[in-house]
């Protein structure tokens, strides 16, 4: 139901990832929001949603309804103590994608353990780093490079 409802919420998604990686699970459990503190967060800043209504699994088609009205507009969803679920116009964005929220979820896991006030990118950074970083070709090269590694 979830990946159903978001489809049919979104016409403009052509690839859904939902899965439950540590960091971005724990990240979630800690009420934090994702902060832009490398660039692999730099992607979800302001495309972040946060859906708080039930850590369970999405059975049912009001569930799965919240959880794309949830989603809106936005790139991601971190669900609390349940893991993310994230859109993209092609399989290689969207997996790109998941590669960089957990890379993004450890590093200020990582960060969050040290007690320390953390410092992040500024909006005009965010907003750089997303066109010069985060483009259709950087998925593209990644998506390559990952068939390269495990194919």
């Amino acid at each position: 139901m979830l990946h159903t409802e978001i489809y049919r919420a979104r016409p403009d998604v052509n690839c859904i990832v939902h899965t439950h990686p540590f960091y971005t699970n724990i990240l979630t459990a800690t009420g934090k929001k994702l902060l832009p503190i490398t660039h692999a967060a730099g992607w979800f800043v302001g495309a972040t949603s946060y859906f708080n209504e039930t850590s369970e699994l999405i059975w049912t088609v009001e569930q799965g309804r919240a959880a794309a009205k949830a989603l809106g507009n936005n790139r991601l969803i971190l669900m609390r103590n349940h893991g993310m679920t994230l859109v993209g116009t092609s399989v290689e964005e969207a997996t790109g994608a998941a590669i960089h929220l957990e890379l993004a979820a450890k590093s200020q896991v990582v960060a969050m353990s040290t007690g320390r006030e953390l410092a992040y990118s500024s909006d005009a950074e965010v907003e750089a780093k997303q066109t010069q970083h985060f483009n259709p070709q950087m998925f593209i090269r990644l998506w390559a490079y990952l068939n390269r590694k495990y194919c």
